[in-house]
């Protein structure tokens, strides 16, 4: 097919990929980019493409193991994104990040780089980017006991499921200054959350939110509104879910929204899925036997404006704002925190 992308030459095609694009860079550093490496889609002179043969890469993640004390201290940054494991072994209907192959550094090598990273003396917080740190209870226990062991001189913070949330291990996230955490939650109504595959329940993440919100953890909260099955009554249960989100005087919970997107290699793509839920359409433009995508978008505008526990703190573009909405927006949480900066307090409402 005629080649959409202006500009681009290449494109990887892998699970990871890391291998090949080392060999394309170094091949174009030497003047030419190949037209049969494997696992790469090639532009031709025609502006045609050229997908090649598929060789899976072998992922060793013990080889991506960062040498903190070889980068340059000026290269580090405060706040330090951080890698321990690749791949998801759930199957959320929505993802298409379900299923892949869980790789993990052992915890040694783990609190080995973390202490090389502390000696540097430039980090005060690190954020693990892992798709699913967190599996299971057994694994924060493990984590927080050796970070508090090493005594690490940084907060941390990071995505959690939050199956794994119980009495002992909100003590030992709080002891080990663990900052903030990320809860896919997806949804506040139990209905929903079986349709998702979730596994687990609206009661266990209100005690969850309870427990980290009394630890003084900041957290983000993540829905989705549409997913097949969605209606009315289920958008109302998420909404109540969302506003009996408890408060305090200092942590903060910021709530992202999203709305539904139909993801190629997500199990609801799948035929059977689709013919059990009446789905059609793909991507943010579908319907199925409850509601259509267009219905979202009020969905999304309401939750914003009414969630009052909680801090918005993501703008999704199917809320229908365009450009400048979205910069007048920016601007006014700019002028409110600089106001609050200055000033201490939110009295004066000229500066909302």
């Amino acid at each position: 097919t005629e080649n959409p992308v202006k500009g681009v030459d290449v494109f990887i095609s892998d699970q990871h990929g890391e291998l090949t694009l080392l060999d394309m860079m170094e091949a174009s550093a030497n003047g030419k980019i190949p037209d049969d490496m494997p696992n790469t889609i090639v532009s031709d002179d025609d502006g045609d493409w050229r997908v090649n043969e598929q060789v899976v890469e072998e992922y060793d993640i013990v080889k991506h193991r960062i040498r903190w004390k070889k980068i340059p201290r000026v290269a580090l940054s405060t706040v330090t994104p951080f890698q321990n494991t690749y791949g998801c072994p759930f199957k959320c209907g929505f993802c298409n990040f379900s299923l892949t192959k869980v790789h993990k550094k052992d915890m040694g090598m783990l609190m080995d780089e973390l202490l090389e990273l502390a000696e540097q003396g430039v980090s005060e917080t690190v954020w693990f980017t892992d798709d699913n740190f967190f599996l299971n209870e057994k694994l924060i226990i493990e984590f927080c006991e050796r970070f508090i062991e090493i005594g690490a001189p940084f907060a941390w913070n990071s995505f959690v499921r939050a199956s794994s949330i119980s009495p002992k291990t909100v003590d030992l996230l709080k002891r080990s200054r663990c900052s903030l955490l990320i809860l896919g939650l997806e949804s506040g109504s139990q209905t929903i959350l079986d349709n998702m595959w979730k596994k687990d329940t609206v009661e266990h993440y209100a005690e969850s939110i309870k427990l980290l919100v009394e630890a003084d953890i900041d957290l983000e909260l993540s829905f989705i509104f549409g997913y097949p099955g969605e209606c009315e009554r289920t958008v109302q249960e998420t909404m109540e879910f969302i506003n009996k989100v408890p408060t305090s005087p200092t942590q903060r919970s910021y709530l992202y929204l999203f709305k539904f997107n139909v993801l190629p290699l997500s199990p609801v793509f799948e035929q059977d899925e689709r013919e059990k839920w009446g789905l059609t359409g793909n991507f943010a433009d579908w319907r199925h036997d409850t509601m259509q995508s267009d219905q979202v978008q009020g969905f999304l505008k309401t939750v914003a404006q009414t969630a009052e526990p909680t801090v918005f703190n993501y703008i999704d573009p199917a809320m229908g704002l365009d450009r400048r909405q979205m910069k007048d927006v920016m601007v006014g949480r700019d002028k409110l925190a600089r106001h609050i900066l200055a000033n201490g307090n939110t009295d004066d409402q000229a500066a909302v």
